[in-house]
């Protein structure tokens, strides 16, 4: 096992295979396959962990603690939006199949990259989208703006009534 694959690795490698394969199979098993998704990294295990506490102890919001502890500046308030299964950490991508929708990982996720509080604000199944989280952010695109349509109550939600017809 390992031999095969030529340039080493052995068993690290097949240890790593072997995770990705069992990730993919959970990824099917539930169904899922993207999610939208919003991060708060950092390198030390004890600074995501303090984070996390202060986010419980109702101190900051996940976004406020995104934009002032994060090291990702990518993604405003830690925003990383819709990603499928290949385009993130395979250790990220576990993590954020066990949280519910409008939650976040309530221990740091270790990857390559450092630690993560992930939370996940929505997920795609196979075929159909699933309802946003109660409370969730709401969805918006790079060309979103203040006042964006999206963002407007509808008319008959402002008590405005049906529009009369014209002929």
């Amino acid at each position: 096992m390992g031999k095969d694959k030529g340039g080493g690795g052995g068993k690290a490698q097949a240890a790593k295979e072997a995770a990705e394969k069992k990730a993919v199979a959970d990824s099917k098993a539930k169904g899922v396959e993207a999610m939208e998704v919003r991060h708060i990294l950092v390198e030390k295990h004890g600074k995501a962990a303090e984070i996390i506490e202060i986010i419980k102890s109702g101190k900051m919001g996940f976004n406020e603690a995104a934009r002032e502890y994060s090291m990702d500046k990518a993604g405003k308030s830690g925003l990383l939006g819709w990603k499928r299964k290949p385009e993130l950490d395979q250790d990220f991508w576990a993590a954020a199949l066990e949280v519910p929708e409008g939650k976040y990982t309530e221990e740091p996720v270790k990857t390559q990259y450092g630690y993560h509080i992930i939370m996940v604000q929505a997920a795609e199944m196979r075929g159909w989208r699933r309802r946003r989280a109660p409370g969730a952010a709401p969805l918006r695109s790079a060309a979103d703006g203040a006042g964006c349509k999206g963002d407007l109550p509808h008319p008959a939600e402002q008590g405005a009534g049906p529009r009369p017809y014209r002929a």
